[in-house]
């Protein structure tokens, strides 16, 4: 009888462990607009930026669970009436762009375009570009990821 309660009491408490260790995805974004100054770059308030302003967009991704978190893709809006500026980007975390509202991704989005009555595929041009993500393959608990992006006023 006693090695059928601890047989129990271990199994139980073996199933409900899962349950009570869970990943908890935070995302925290920002907004700068990106001053030269010097030679350096210095970031005020964003709230005033116009035509020509270059604004930095930070994502912070924080895994604030107790297990680690798989296949996170945090994802940032590049605002109408601006451009997406290319910057080198982090190979460990690979980003990808939309162009329809964060439908579909890719590297490098694509457009059709009729040249001379043939449908022809084409880069699109990055103000078409509307969504940025990148592609975390796991964030341990308790840890973050930062990741920033430019995008230029029209």
């Amino acid at each position: 009888m006693k090695k059928i309660i601890l047989f129990s009491t271990c199994s139980l408490f073996l199933f409900s462990l899962p349950v009570f260790a869970k990943p908890d995805i935070q995302l925290k974004l920002e907004s700068k607009k990106v001053i030269k100054k010097d030679n350096k770059e210095e970031f005020v308030d964003a709230s005033q930026a116009k035509p020509g302003d270059i604004l930095l967009y930070t994502i912070t991704v924080s895994n604030k669970g107790d297990s680690k978190a798989i296949e996170v893709e945090p994802e940032g809006d590049i605002p109408k009436n601006t451009v997406y500026v290319v910057e080198k980007a982090d190979i460990k975390y690979p980003q990808q762009f939309s162009i329809d509202g964060g439908k579909t991704y890719f590297d490098k989005p694509t457009i059709k375009e009729k040249k001379d009555g043939k449908e022809i595929t084409k880069d699109a041009p990055l103000d078409r570009y509307n969504k940025i993500k990148w592609m975390i393959k796991s964030l341990d608990a308790k840890k973050s990821l930062i990741f920033k992006y430019k995008v230029k006023v029209k």
